[in-house]
Formats: C-alpha cells, structure tokens, sequence
C-alpha cells in the first residue's frame, strides 16, 4: 500500500525514534512500490523531509534507509548524493555500490574526496568508466586496485593499466586479476605474468620457463628436434595431414574435439602434437618438447587455450599418457588441473609466451 504525501508529512513531524523508524517504512514504501516515476512535489518533499530527518537517526536507521533507496531509480539525487557522502562507510556503501541514481561526475567527485573505504565502495559498481577507475586507481589503496581489476565492468586507461601493473610487483592478487583480463595491453601483461607467484601460477611459469629463456628454448628445440626427426615426421604426409587439419580447424570447418577423438582413436599422437602447435601458434619443435615432459600444465594450457572440450582432453591425455609410458593417476592428476586452469588464464599465458617469442 503506498503512503499519501499527507501521511508522510505527518511522520515528519515526529521526534521520537519509533517515530523515525516508521517514516523509514513509509519511505520504502512510497519510492519503492507502485510507480517508479515520482511527481516533483512528492520528490522535492520527500527531499525536504529526509535531509532533515536523516541526521537524528542512529547508524542503523541510516543504514537501512541507505539499503531501502541504494537500488530505485525514483531515489531523488540530493538525497543520493547526501547518504554516499556519510563518512561513516557502512550508510554510503549501498548507495555507492548500487545507486543508478549516481552518474559519472558524482563519482568522480566522491571518489576525490572522500575516504579510501569510499573508494572500495565505488570500484565494485557493476559499471564504471575509464575517467573514474583514473580517480580510483590513482587514490585507492591495494584494495581499491584488486576491486578495480578484478571488475569485468570496469574499463580502464592504458595509464590506469601501467599504475596497477606497477603496484602488481608486490601484490600477487592483483597480478592475478591483470592476468584475467582480457583488456590488458600486450606489453604490460609481459611485466606481469612472470611475477605472478601462488600454487597454478608457479606450476604454469615452471612449466613455460623455457618459452621465456631464448636459449633454453634453443636448447629445446633441439632436444626436440631429435623426436620429431626420428618420426620422420617432418617431411611425411602425415604432416601435411596434420596441418590441413589445424587449418580446417582454424577456419571453422572442423571442430578439435572431433579431431581429437578421431586422431587419438587411430593412435596418432605426434600428429596431434604438430595440429596443437599450430593451433597454439609455437614451433612444432617447442611444444613437442613440452608435451614429452611429464609435467601437465603446459599440455593443459595448450589444450585449454584452443577450448578442447573436458571429454576430448580426458583422451588426449590417455593417449599422451600411454605414449609416454605415464602412470593412469598421471592422467587423474592432469584432469583434476585442467578443472583448475581456466580458459581465460590458458590464452594468458599462451599470448605471453607468443609475444616473447617474437622478442
């Protein structure tokens, strides 16, 4: 039931905390039910009434006023404004986070003067614009940095970018959440990744130190070469075979879980090895090298970067497992990680070792 202009007048009128309370409940009631649009006098009265009100109410009273209005469109912006610049952090925080009330100079704004717990507030609204993740990152603390990172709605400047990267060297969760995203410049996730530290990240920097060292990958790629030149595979038809069918693949006209299941079927390990190089965009020779080490993540990078489905990988994996004479709970261990690496950090770290390859 929604409440008269008359009745909320005479709330307003009430000095005593019960008092107070009930004028919370009819101000839930008239901006959050039946129409979302509200006249400019029951806007500018409600105004009136709040800003002169609000004070006398205790921090748990504002809270739950803050909470009432923090998500309506009819929330009048004065009074917006007003309870995201409470200095007590826990009355602006709905308003902060939630507010649609709120544009882009009212958070520029608050974001330059207000508290760091402000920030905080402000770095995990659904959206936000390159102008005010500027202001948040170049005044927040870490926390506001890992909010503001780790945001998908956040867009931020390139020089945004170089200052979390910057702070990223002695903070390793924000170094994750740069690793995530897809947005980063090339050549700042360079200075990134290879600081990341943290159980997956050491596992997948051990796994490509060779990638990132030129002359450990000289050094593998000739071990590797050896392999490959003992398969006579390099110049067979099996080969070009191979790399129609990574580019079939490539082109959309075949799927890599098919591919895979009918490759592994058939035994052919090496061929698939020359298909996932490809699709990778390493040298034959280096990822053979890797996928002849017993260790898992670079096989499971590579195989998550391209979307090789959990099915097509549990093959590929038993094929590997048996090529290299692995033990079955090799291949369990493999599957538990690939649970773990997500395709986003996969294209990670498969970029990252293209673009120092090209270094």
């Amino acid at each position: 039931m929604s409440i008269s202009v008359e009745q909320m007048q005479d709330i307003a009128r009430i000095r005593d905390s019960k008092g107070r309370r009930e004028l919370l409940g009819a101000v839930a009631d008239l901006f959050l039910a039946g129409e979302t649009v509200k006249s400019t006098r029951e806007s500018a009265l409600f105004s009136d009434i709040f800003l002169k009100t609000i004070e006398d109410l205790d921090a748990d009273g504002q809270v739950e006023v803050s909470n009432q209005l923090a998500g309506s469109v009819a929330t009048p912006k004065d009074v917006a404004v007003h309870l995201a610049r409470v200095e007590d952090v826990s009355v602006a925080d709905p308003i902060l986070r939630l507010s649609p009330v709120l544009d882009e100079t009212d958070l520029i704004e608050i974001a330059s003067e207000m508290s760091n717990d402000h920030l905080v507030s402000i770095s995990q609204r659904k959206r936000l614009s390159e102008t005010v993740t500027d202001v948040l990152i170049d005044r927040g603390d870490n926390a506001v940095k890992r909010h503001v990172s780790a945001n998908d709605g956040a867009q931020i400047s390139r020089g945004g970018f170089e200052t979390l990267a910057h702070s990223a060297r002695n903070d390793d969760v924000l170094g994750g959440n740069l690793a995530e995203r897809l947005d980063v410049p090339e050549e700042i996730l360079a200075r990134v990744l290879p600081k990341l530290s943290g159980d997956v990240a050491q596992r997948v920097k051990r796994a490509f130190a060779s990638a990132v060292d030129k002359q450990a990958v000289g050094n593998a790629v000739a071990q590797a070469e050896k392999v490959f030149a003992g398969a006579k595979l390099e110049s067979s038809r099996a080969r070009v075979a191979s790399l129609v069918f990574a580019k079939d693949v490539t082109e959309g006209k075949r799927n890599i879980d098919d591919v895979v299941r009918d490759f592994t079927a058939e035994d052919k390990f090496l061929e698939l090895v020359t298909i996932l190089a490809r699709l990778v965009d390493l040298p034959d020779t280096l990822v053979g090298d890797l996928m002849f080490k017993a260790e898992n993540a670079p096989f499971i990078i590579m195989c998550r970067s391209i979307g090789m489905s959990r099915a097509a990988f549990a093959d590929f994996s038993d094929l590997r497992c048996r090529r290299l004479k692995l033990p079955s709970s090799h291949g369990a261990h493999a599957m538990s990680e690939f649970d773990v690496i997500t395709e986003d950090m996969a294209n990670r770290f498969v970029r990252f070792v293209n673009l120092r390859m090209t270094l």
